[in-house]
């Protein structure tokens, strides 16, 4: 038996819209600790694209995260509610994410035979920026919108029976994407069973 004592919480509550002041439907608000990675609440807007987060700790500085598909920039804005001011407006305007970059590639092996049904992924950390493509019998593959990030780009590959492989890219445009020869080398599988005592 143990008792839990709640500090007193505000409330943070707004409205998410595009471009054109209409509410945007479906949008994810994520709030963190600042600095920490793991939420401690979730919502998503109502078809007004309205949310309220009635939990939200006073004297600490949180963020709030607003995800929408891949058809509308993440944004994420800083606040921290005090014991005078705990019920807050937080009104938010995502904008439509710019068109990305554009790689195209042939996957091989060391033989330069074709490497076939090769997963090709792009990701920055955020689910909103994955891209996963496959390659065809030719073991060619294209991957579009690919989002711009600071720092180095990657794609990962990986393929049954070869060792995974990340290259970084720098993707070109749709109409002359960056093209790329990937060749993997010959992998091992591992097989076991787990057993209890």
């Amino acid at each position: 038996s143990f008792d839990v004592r709640l500090p007193a919480g505000g409330t943070l509550a707004g409205r998410v819209t595009d471009s054109n002041g209409r509410g945007i439907a479906g949008v994810g608000v994520n709030l963190y600790p600042t600095g920490n990675g793991r939420p401690m609440a979730y919502i998503k807007t109502d078809k007004e694209g309205a949310y309220q987060l009635p939990y939200v700790p006073i004297n600490t500085s949180v963020d709030v995260r607003y995800h929408y598909d891949n058809l509308v920039s993440a944004s994420k804005s800083k606040v921290t509610l005090t014991e005078a001011d705990q019920v807050r407006t937080l009104n938010v305007q995502l904008k439509p994410t710019p068109l990305g970059g554009s790689v195209t590639g042939l996957v091989a092996n060391q033989e330069d035979q074709p490497v076939s049904n090769a997963r090709v992924i792009f990701h920055t950390g955020s689910t909103a920026d994955v891209r996963r493509v496959k390659t065809d019998a030719a073991g060619r593959f294209r991957m579009d919108n690919i989002p711009e990030r600071p720092g180095n780009m990657l794609l990962t590959i990986r393929a049954k029976g070869y060792s995974p492989k990340s290259v970084e890219i720098k993707p070109g445009t749709q109409p002359t994407p960056q093209d790329l020869l990937i060749r993997l080398r010959p992998g091992h599988a591992v097989a076991g069973k787990d057993v209890d005592e």
